[in-house]
């Protein structure tokens, strides 16, 4: 189905892109290829409530696509006032169905917003997120909704804010090395 707004060249795209990093990152923090590997699978499924919502009710997604560009609202403000859920909530509820692991289930659901998931320490989930906000900075794509705003209390209140130049530097060089892919 053809939603109007939404490609799934640039979904793939930006979600190898999200893992590529999220992976680099988690890589930093040491020697658990589990954890890294967690990173890698958690960005390249963070969107994937975007592709079901495509797939399976294209008219409403290109509904919240549209509120979103005709009122400035961010994609979770669109999706709630359409849906009531949003992309990350509906991806992470299927991913928890279809047996994933907790890091990966919650790096779905709360990419976006990482300070409402309980959690103490830095995970998969604050991976996606960097990733994520990184790669919307260094590889915009002017056809992919935004997303928000690194989320500072949460990376402080998991120690790792001193990390995000060098993780900043780490995403904008992956981003580079994929825009010069022919």
């Amino acid at each position: 189905p053809h939603v109007r707004g939404f490609s799934m060249d640039r979904l793939w795209a930006h979600s190898r892109l999200v893992g590529q990093c999220a992976q680099a990152i988690m890589r930093k923090g040491g020697p658990d290829k589990k954890a890294a590997d967690d990173a890698f699978m958690a960005g390249l499924l963070h969107d994937i409530g975007k592709l079901i919502l495509a797939a399976n009710m294209p008219d409403v997604f290109g509904r919240v696509l549209d509120l979103m560009e005709k009122e400035g609202k961010s994609m979770l403000e669109a999706e709630r006032a359409i849906l009531e859920v949003t992309h990350g909530e509906l991806g992470g509820y299927l991913m928890g169905l279809w047996g994933f692991p907790d890091p990966v289930i919650e790096s779905c659901i709360f990419h976006y917003r990482p300070g409402e998931c309980p959690s103490e320490r830095f995970t998969s989930l604050g991976a996606v997120h960097v990733a994520n906000a990184m790669v919307n900075r260094f590889c915009p794509d002017e056809g992919t909704p935004r997303a928000g705003e690194l989320d500072m209390d949460f990376l402080r209140r998991v120690k790792v804010e001193e990390l995000l130049p060098e993780w900043e530097g780490l995403c904008r060089d992956i981003c580079l090395a994929t825009e010069k892919k022919p």
